[in-house]
């Protein structure tokens, strides 16, 4: 059985890393592979090679031309495109500079049968005494982990004594396994630049990487040579029928040296003979003088090469966009070398790019080539309008997802408002582009109105459309069709849509037969609307939330705006958008392309906006030179903001957001967790991606004219799109009860397994620079920064998320939330937050490579699940109210008292305090405060920040009853209110009067001041000792602080338990002593007021609103009498009657508030003996479970009632005695009661875990410490006795703790 399973697992190897390639046909055409194989069997070999054409092998081969049976690969690096063309069959010569690439290439194209025997393998790990020390020396300390440099000394050596393909065989696996960790280059010294293997994990890796590259090895029946040459050199000797170019890159962001990237395998391969290593530089590279392609050389080293291949009929050159050269540079290129070319582009993620946003994500060109008449080159060159000719010289081929492309002209020759789309008819899948040309594109003569075809779009043969278009058959029908004329005249006025943006992947739908796309006449590109890269942005994945949009939505709401991406795309399908984020950049950038709908920047104020200003301050300069950019870069921002402070309205918005943009593009992996002061060493020249962030010095016009870009691009997704969009700057929570909309989309931070993205943190220079740091305390440290309000956690994350949920039901009939999987909150645990508000709950799953995680770990965290939860249905508030969702597993109540203040209306004001449509009554009260309650729980003012909406939708009942009929009412509102104690939680309750009894009750009670303490409970995930700092999630886990002292002092340390990850469950009306002696109700509604109005109580008053209504028709019949009778002369009355009717109405309402006052009375004893009751039973129950027995059941409910009837005090000091009494062992042993410990602290096991004695089977203790106990086996103290010593030891502890 072979070591690879089939063609596809052996470029999966050379291909340097995991990739799900589809290469067609390859098993069947090798006819090599042993499909009894199972899957998990075959090699994966993970690893990164720069620049390898891992993901686009397929592509190039269904680009190769018909008829061509010899290749030329002149830039072969990794060697995985001539290896493809070997397993086609094709006759193959693979040529590189390097010595790495080279016997890469000798030892899988150009061998075809010599492979390493497993003995010599072997021999190849074994130590040798004659093996030189070179990389012991000269690397120590960097690349590897300790002992592997000698390893690599030594299998070094042993390859000497090997010849032939042998030693190219091996040669290429060292290579190999030097390569595979850390970064995958020779760029970094630093310690997550390692590879981490142990000599021992090397050796196994070089083992299998050697037999894996034995597996390579094939004949194709074709003589395939590996070259070592100069490009400029190999060219003329080659006689092949195509030649394929993959040259380095130079882009507009980095340039790449490939030889400096991998000196290290490079060197190794002749052990660095002949070469000198640069003893300054601390990536021990070898002095070279090749040079780098870079924008300056690029144009030219390009003509160098290709003026060398003209003998060769068929070129095809892989490039990329945003390069050097450009396209239409590489076009006139080709056709001054006589070659007509066509360009197709596919859209590529490049994983090794570590500057992450537009340098990651890109467009790959294939520039294929074939002879071209003289005519037709000259024609492309002199820029002539030939119809026919230009097509084929202009003509672009391009890929996505859904689509294939064929460009017919630059959209920039287009006037960008004239763009529309139509569907061919009789053509399934075939639409067209035209627009109208600016006027200096329009030929002498012709109609400047006149429609032109611009683009043809075909849809692709997917999956999900088997009917679609393939390439080939695209080119076909091209072939055929193109030279006729469309006839675009029919195309209405009204589908025009302006053209200022990127274009969509997926149209946009609308009446008729047209389908309209956005198409970008700004970049000249096409592709989904992105208005800027953004850490998490949702740019593509965007087709996929769409589809879980209701299609009728007209409103969509983004809470979590970030980019801007979700929100810009939703502006442009004509919906009513909100953005809100609480950063400052993310609101500037929303309101400059959301909620503006027309003003710009001219080119004028953009150059105004660059102009030096002498009045601007120098805080930039001052703060942070030596941490971020260069001094003139500095400078410049200052002067910039301080020149767009002139600006108003969306103006300023557009020139902030510039300003970030520009900042965030030239930041080190789009962020400013790294600053120069927190960096080893400084950067040098060869750093080419550093040098242009604000780690190096780039120059200052490189910078302005980045803004410039920027300015100029967010001018362009300025439009109109007739609705009334809005933007907001707040906190989720506080902002979701305000907006409705019929769509809620949110894309919260991610607190993963893996860590958590903080936006703050990594963005505080760009957040600080929209309001010059205002208000803001710059730390003393490497970063600079200032502290995050994005700081998540998991127990924070869990109460945002309960927070905007229980927020949107009440105005979003529809909620989408974007998450990830390895997450906090979990998946099961968001769709049960989501149950609780609606009725629908789905999620859908799409697997994401996150482009952020520069590669993979043994954590994970790059390659992931994106999840959508979608919720809709919104529940009805009372049956939310009753739903108590997952119960925590910690649970807290305590009582709060009322206090009726002078002061007036609550913060919490979601819902006003009135009487409610429904006849139901509403009052506000204070649920908590920040800070230790007299139960000893300590609640942080983070915690209820994020956690205070849990109360909303959560039931108030009466003592704290599970009983349905007891439930009077349901919070409905909550708030957090920053006070000068920390700050405090402030709600909304009503009370079920209309339909409940009870309700009615309670709220007669409240409004005359009777009920004047309700109780709040809570359950909470963890909670923390003060004093240790032990986290607990039950409080059978609870430390002797906690156990013995909560609420109270240990060696002079208050001692209570902060809370994590709390969830407010309920609200109790009932009479009892207030744990917060700050939390009171503030305002209950006037019961009888149909105007709704509502009474402010007052400091203790018992007389309130409702009093005077109450006796309203006491004092009308009162007022009638009092009326003059039309007998009686100037209606005289009897003040004596008068007086004693107002005193039996006096004495009528004492005896009602009397019986109240009785029937609450016995309200509150039924209560507490219910209570007495439970917790003597509970107290038995303990005391059996720890060997007491009783006589009979009699004797049991004897004691329970004799315990039952004890006040607090004796309760609590019986409970304290039995504690320590010792528990029951098998040879008793007198407790040292000096020593204040716990039987548990002694023995180190729990009472559990300990084995009864026998004595503790055969005698019976007792709690009743008034009866005599029976006599136990026990020669040393009577159990009475024993109980006498506890109860000194607690009163002697009890006198202890008080002095």
């Amino acid at each position: 059985m072979e070591t690879f399973a089939t063609d596809l697992q052996k470029l999966d190897f050379l291909l340097e890393a995991d990739a799900d390639l589809a290469l067609i046909g390859l098993e069947a055409e090798a006819g090599r592979a042993d499909e009894t194989q199972k899957e998990g069997q075959r090699p994966k070999y993970v690893a990164t090679y720069i620049g390898s054409k891992q993901k686009l092998v397929e592509w190039i081969w269904r680009s190769t031309p018909d008829g061509v049976k010899s290749v030329f690969d002149a830039f072969c690096g990794s060697a995985v495109v001539a290896y493809m063309y070997k397993t086609k069959g094709l006759r193959v010569v693979a040529n590189d500079r390097l010595r790495y690439a080279y016997h890469t290439a000798r030892a899988i194209v150009e061998n075809d049968s010599a492979v390493l025997s497993d003995e010599e393998i072997e021999r190849l790990l074994a130590d040798n005494a004659k093996a030189g020390d070179f990389v012991q020396r000269t690397f120590r300390g960097i690349y590897f982990s300790p002992g592997v440099h000698r390893v690599i000394d030594h299998i070094r050596s042993n390859i000497d004594s090997l010849s032939g393909y042998k030693k190219d065989v091996a040669l290429f696996a060292l290579g190999k396994s030097c390569i595979t960790g850390g970064f995958g280059h020779f760029s970094a010294t630093t310690e997550a630049a390692k590879r981490k293997y142990t000599p021992e994990e090397f050796k196994e890796k070089f083992r299998e990487t050697a037999r894996r590259v034995n597996a390579l090895v094939f004949s194709n029946g074709q003589d395939c040579k590996a070259l070592n040459r100069d490009i400029l050199e190999a060219l003329p000797d080659v006689k092949v029928d195509l030649a394929y170019f993959d040259p380095p890159y130079a882009t507009h962001f980095s340039t790449t040296n490939y030889e400096k990237a991998y000196h290290f395998i490079e060197g190794l391969m002749t052990y660095w003979d002949g070469l000198e290593i640069d003893t300054d530089n601390k990536l021990r590279n070898y002095k070279t003088d090749h040079r780098t392609v870079t924008k300056a050389n690029a144009a030219g080293f390009f003509d160098g090469f290709l003026a060398k291949a003209h003998h060769i009929p068929h070129w095809i050159i892989s490039y990329r966009d945003r390069a050097y050269p450009s396209e239409p540079e590489m076009k006139k290129l080709l056709a001054s070398h006589g070659r007509a070319s066509r360009m197709r582009s596919k859209e590529h993620e490049y994983m090794i790019t570590t500057v992450h946003g537009d340098a990651s994500h890109g467009m790959e060109h294939l520039f294929i080539c074939r002879p071209a008449d003289a005519h037709r080159a000259a024609a492309d060159i002199e820029g002539e309008a030939l119809h026919a000719d230009a097509l084929h010289a202009e003509a672009i081929w391009e890929e996505t997802k859904s689509e294939i492309r064929f460009r017919v002209r630059d959209p920039e020759d287009f006037r960008p408002d004239t763009f529309r789309r139509k569907k061919l008819e009789g053509v399934d899948g075939v639409s067209i582009v035209v627009a109208r040309l600016k006027p200096e594109h329009v030929p002498e003569g012709n109609d400047a109105e006149a429609m032109v075809v611009q683009a043809y779009r075909f849809a692709r043969k997917t999956d999900q459309n088997p009917d679609g278009w393939t390439m080939e058959k695209a080119e076909q029908w091209i072939a055929e069709h193109v030279e006729k004329q469309v006839d675009a005249s029919d195309t209405e006025d009204d589908d025009i849509l302006s053209a200022d943006a990127a274009v969509e992947a997926e149209p946009l739908v609308v009446t008729g037969d047209c389908d309209l796309d956005l198409l970008e006449a700004i970049a000249a590109q096409e592709r989904v609307p992105r208005v800027t890269g953004f850490m998490g942005s949702k740019h593509f994945i965007i087709g996929w939330i769409d589809k879980h949009v209701p299609k009728d939505a007209k409103s969509l709401f983004d809470a979590f705006a970030g980019g801007c991406n979700v929100a810009y795309y939703y502006k442009r399908k004509g919906l009513k958008v909100y953005a809100n984020d609480l950063l400052k950049f993310p609101y500037h950038l929303a309101r400059a392309v959301i909620e503006n709908s027309k003003e710009t920047l001219s080119a004028e104020e953009i150059e105004a906006l660059l102009e030096p200003n002498p009045d601007a301050g120098t805080f930039c300069v001052d703060h942070f030179h030596g941490y971020y950019f260069t001094k003139p870069i500095l400078a410049w921002l200052d002067s910039t903001w301080a020149n767009i402070q002139k600006l108003s309205g969306y103006k300023k918005d557009i020139g902030l957001a510039a300003l970030g943009n520009t900042c965030k593009a030239k930041a080190r992996f789009g962020q400013f967790s790294r600053s120069k002061k927190g960096m080893q060493g400084r950067l040098r020249d060869e750093h080419e991606r550093a040098t242009h962030t604000q780690l190096g010095n780039m120059p200052l016009s490189e910078f302005t004219e980045t803004f410039r870009r920027y300015a100029r691009q967010l001018n362009g997704l300025v439009f109109d799109n007739g609705q009334e969009c809005r933007v907001f700057n707040a906190d989720v929570r506080e902002i979701v009860p305000k907006i409705e909309a019929d769509v809620i989309y949110c894309d919260p931070p991610y607190v993963t397994e893996f860590g958590s993205n903080d936006y703050e943190r990594d963005l505080h220079f760009v957040e600080g620079l929209m309001t010059m740091w205002k208000g803001k305390t710059l730390s003393d440290d490497t970063r600079r920064g200032f502290e995050s309000r994005t700081a998540y956690t998991k127990e924070s994350m869990k109460g945002l998320f309960e927070g905007f949920i229980a927020a949107a039901r009440k105005n979003c009939p529809t909620i989408l939330i974007s998450y990830r999987d390895h997450a906090f909150p979990t998946q099961d645990e968001v769709k049960a937050m989501l149950a609780t508000g609606y009725d629908k709950v789905r999620v859908s799953a799409v697997e994401v490579e996150y482009g952020i995680v520069s590669y993979p770990s043994k954590r994970g965290g790059k390659f992931a699940k994106e999840l959508l939860f979608v919720g809709s249905q919104p529940k009805a508030l009372a049956a939310a109210a009753s739903d108590q969702g997952t119960q925590a597993r910690c649970h807290t109540a305590f009582p709060i008292e009322i206090v009726f203040p002078e002061d007036g209306t609550p913060a919490a004001q979601g819902i006003n305090v009135a009487e409610s449509p429904a006849g139901d009554k509403e009052f506000s009260f204070v649920l908590c405060h920040a800070g230790t309650n007299k139960n000893g729980d300590h609640f942080t003012r983070e915690e209820l920040t994020a956690r205070h909406q849990t109360a909303v939708n959560k039931k108030i009942d009466l003592k704290h009853s599970q009983d349905f009929t007891d439930i009077v009412g349901g919070i409905v509102a909550s708030e957090f209110v920053d006070d000068d104690t920390g700050g405090r939680v402030e709600c909304v309750g009503e009370l079920y009067v209309a339909d409940n009894e009870n309700a009615r009750l309670a709220y007669k009670l409240m409004k005359k001041g009777i009920i004047r303490q309700v109780s709040m409970e809570c359950d909470y995930e963890e909670g923390e000792c003060s004093v240790c700092g032990k986290r607990v999630r039950s409080k059978a886990e609870y430390c002797l602080h906690l156990k013995k002292f909560k609420g109270g002092e240990f060696k002079e340390k208050p001692v209570h338990e902060i809370l994590h990850g709390v969830t407010f469950t309920g609200l109790g009306l009932l009479d009892r002593k207030g744990a917060d002696e700050n939390a009171r109700i503030k305002q209950v509604a006037d019961r009888d007021s149909g105007s709704g109005s509502s009474d402010t109580l007052e400091g203790g008053a018992t007389t309130m609103a409702d009093e005077k209504h109450k006796d309203a028709p006491a004092a009308q019949d009162a007022a009638k009498k009092k009326e003059p009778d039309a007998g009686e002369p100037d209606g005289a009355k009897d003040k004596d009657a008068r007086l004693k009717e107002l005193e039996s109405e006096n004495q009528k309402l004492k005896a009602q508030m009397a019986e109240l006052q009785k029937e609450l009375e016995k309200y509150r004893a039924k209560e507490k003996a219910a209570a007495n009751r439970t917790r003597a039973d509970k107290f038995l129950k303990k005391l059996e479970k720890d060997g007491m027995e009783f006589g009979d059941e009699e004797a049991r409910e004897t004691e329970l009632e004799r315990l039952a009837a004890l006040t607090d005090e004796a309760f609590a000091a019986t409970e304290a005695a039995f504690e320590r009494l010792p528990k029951p062992k098998a040879k008793p042993k007198e407790e040292d009661e000096r020593t204040g410990k716990c039987p548990e602290d002694k023995g180190g096991k729990s009472a559990k875990d300990r084995p009864q004695s026998k004595a503790a089977g055969e005698g019976a203790m007792r709690a009743d410490a008034g009866v005599k106990p029976l006599v136990v086996d026990d020669t040393k103290l009577s159990l009475e006795e024993r109980l006498k010593r506890g109860m000194m030891a607690a009163y002697r502890d009890r006198v202890a703790v008080a002095s």
